[in-house]
């Protein structure tokens, strides 16, 4: 396998091949950043509805207190 052209081919699907792989490994730590973000965006959205959730809470007992 001394001829060039053979050797120029190696290396390029080499060099290819470790393209692809590099694409895999980002595709892989995008995909996981995705779960972190959309747990962060729910995680979020509960305790905004749980704030919520108590001033109601608050705002109907004192208006109770006031009728009762």
């Amino acid at each position: 396998m001394s001829d060039p052209l053979i050797t120029m081919a190696m290396t390029a699907v080499r060099a290819r091949a470790e393209r692809v792989r590099a694409l895999h490994r980002d595709e892989d730590r995008e995909r996981g950043a995705f779960s972190i973000e959309l747990a962060l965006l729910i995680a979020g959205l509960v305790i905004i509805a749980g704030i919520v959730i108590a001033i109601i809470t608050t705002k109907a007992t004192q208006k109770a207190n006031q009728i009762g």
